[in-house]
């Protein structure tokens, strides 16, 4: 059994892979200036979580279903602990590259270009995010594989961002 915390932390992860990943040109869209909309992502990630704790309650596990219980109960506190580690700012280049800045100001650079109307960011040669325009907002999906999701339902978790204005 995987334990709450850990769920967090890939949690964290996930959203560190995510602000990880930007970049492309200048008429694009995608080129700019984005910081997190911290009230779409929780609200991402509260769905996100409320999914695995449904699974939870399913297991056959009983230990796994008592977790869920603690979870459930937590789940408002935990995404509002978790808001301030998800600021981001993001700036998108238009000579591909891009440069995120976290909540602990760590830093993460890589290259992006835009494919079929998504911003596909990479990290090196390895595909970090994909990303698309909804209502005026940046929305990006990370790129984490089972492995490391370890059962979380890292699909439905949506990193936002708005332009800084």
């Amino acid at each position: 059994m995987v334990t709450m915390t850990r769920r967090v932390l890939l949690l964290l992860s996930a959203l560190s892979i995510c602000l990880a990943l930007t970049g492309c040109g200048g008429s694009s869209p995608f080129a700019g200036e984005w910081e997190t909309d911290i009230e779409a992502t929780k609200a991402s990630f509260h769905a996100a979580m409320q999914k695995q704790v449904e699974r939870m309650k399913e297991s056959e596990d009983e230990s796994e279903r008592m977790a869920a219980g603690m979870m459930q109960s937590m789940l408002g506190s935990m995404v509002d602990q978790m808001s301030e580690s998800m600021r981001a700012t993001m700036s998108i280049n238009a000579d591909g590259t891009y440069r995120v800045v976290d909540a602990r100001d760590t830093t993460t650079e890589g290259t992006w270009s835009e494919q079929g109307g998504q911003i596909v960011m990479l990290e090196g040669e390895e595909e970090r995010a994909r990303g698309s325009i909804e209502g005026g907002k940046l929305v990006m999906l990370p790129n984490i594989s089972e492995a490391d999701a370890e059962g979380f339902p890292v699909e439905d978790l949506r990193l936002v961002f708005t332009k800084a204005e």
